[in-house]
């Protein structure tokens, strides 16, 4: 079984066509059910008949695969090499191809059809000999796996995908779990969107496998609220350039201590109403808007460049960090406008120097030079302020970076009240910070 468990390899598709000739024959006939009403048939496809002709759904039109959950596959696995074989209460679901398969199939080796539908038998035969000299030639990287398995094999696996895998890590201890029966819905024809609205729809109203993944089905069925695909459209360009470039892609996740696109996301989306609040502009480009939030991030980075680039020891471009610095956006720039007496689009060195004002003094002791500021205090006693991870480990909660964010933009206002002349009347009480989390 291949480790990379979304990947096809070549010689391991190879090797599943010829072991289904030993046990089934070079003709194997599927009957299926069909259901006119909601235009899908019923079948049981052996689990290794999934694997070796279909790919996992791509989340992106770059190809991007959903991943397998490595727990799920798991215990999958160890449940089939039970006593008590697992029973699945849900159905696959396939969405096959099988017109545009066979002319493939016949271009690559002047030999019929390798899947016929027969509508009066109500079944599916597959001929193996022609695909066994179709896989042949298909062109690999550079470890083996098919180049571009969404258009050279016969379908996607709409949903299922982790049943399917825990049962082929299952058959090198127990070949029957290649071909164990699973219940499939079967659709036909289907392009990008129609599939990935089906598996948004199938998943969505259950446990998430990841949240990424189905942002990007949400994303693809065209699903989701336009505000929250326009936020969607800002990570992708900030993820591209400026700061955050390669922090993290959108939809893989590779670290779990990184934000997920899904997070930055809804970070975003807040980060865009504060931002049309703060510059009272009700209309900005997307590419107005990127640059915005980019100088935003860029101040921020320039002030604390260690913690920006070390992303093992400080929390800075984590889930925790970004959230606070996200949520005292408004405080910064109502500091700005009240430094400048402006309103104007700020630059990276403007936000810079609105963080140094804030969370750095000067010391006569070192010629004036301006440090970090060491700590954050409030009632519970003091917190390092240097993004560090095993200083701020400890408020890694949502409650915990509720409080960090408010003490940030109580002392962002402190500075800024400075400001202002002694002669404005100011009230002792403190407007309510609003949680991010």
């Amino acid at each position: 079984m291949n480790r990379n468990l979304y990947a096809r390899s070549k010689d391991e598709l190879i090797s599943m066509a010829q072991m289904i000739c030993r046990e089934m024959g070079l003709v194997v006939e599927i009957n299926y059910v069909e259901n006119e009403e909601d235009g899908q048939d019923a079948a049981f496809f052996p689990a290794i008949f999934c694997y070796m002709l279909c790919d996992n759904l791509p989340l992106t039109a770059g190809g991007i695969q959903r991943k397998d959950d490595t727990k799920k596959v798991r215990n999958i696995r160890s449940q089939a090499l039970s006593a008590d074989p697992p029973c699945f209460r849900t159905n696959v679901l396939l969405n096959l191809q099988p017109e545009r398969f066979n002319k493939q199939v016949k271009s690559a080796t002047g030999q019929e059809a390798f899947i016929r539908v027969d509508d009066k038998k109500h079944s599916y035969f597959f001929f193996l000999e022609p695909i066994l000299k179709y896989l042949k030639q298909l062109p690999t990287d550079s470890e083996g796996n098919l180049l571009d398995t969404g258009n050279v094999l016969l379908g996607t696996i709409v949903d299922g995908q982790n049943r399917i895998a825990g049962l082929m890590q299952a058959g090198p201890t127990d070949p029957k779990c290649y071909f164990k029966k699973l219940a499939a819905n079967v659709k036909y024809n289907q392009n990008r969107q129609q599939t990935a609205k089906d598996a948004y729809d199938t998943n969505e109203p259950q446990r998430q496998p990841s949240r990424d993944a189905s942002l990007a089905m949400g994303l693809a069925a065209q699903a989701l609220s336009p505000e929250k695909t326009h936020s969607c459209a800002i990570v992708k360009r900030i993820y591209e350039v400026g700061p955050l470039k390669g922090v993290a892609p959108m939809y893989e996740k590779d670290e779990k201590s990184l934000v997920s696109s899904d997070k930055m996301a809804n970070l975003v989306m807040r980060w865009l109403r504060d931002e049309k609040s703060c510059s009272r502009q009700n209309e900005k480009s997307l590419s107005e808007q990127v640059n915005t939030l980019n100088n935003y991030l860029a101040g921020w980075a320039a002030c604390y460049p260690e913690a920006w680039a070390n992303r093992r020891d400080y929390i800075m471009c984590k889930a925790q960090g970004l959230s606070m610095i996200f949520g005292v956006y408004p405080q910064l720039y109502e500091y700005l406008k009240i430094k400048t007496g402006t309103c104007a689009l700020f630059s990276a060195d403007d936000y810079a120097e609105a963080v140094k004002d804030c969370f750095y003094h000067c010391d006569s002791r070192f010629g004036n030079s301006c440090i970090l500021m060491s700590e954050l205090s409030d009632q519970y006693g003091s917190v390092p302020f240097d993004w560090s991870s095993k200083n701020m480990k400890s408020q890694s909660s949502g409650s915990g970076i509720n409080t960090m964010t408010a003490l940030l933009r109580a002392r962002i206002s402190r500075v800024g009240a400075m400001l202002l002349p002694e002669t404005d009347d100011f009230s002792d009480e403190d407007e309510e910070d609003e949680d991010i989390i």
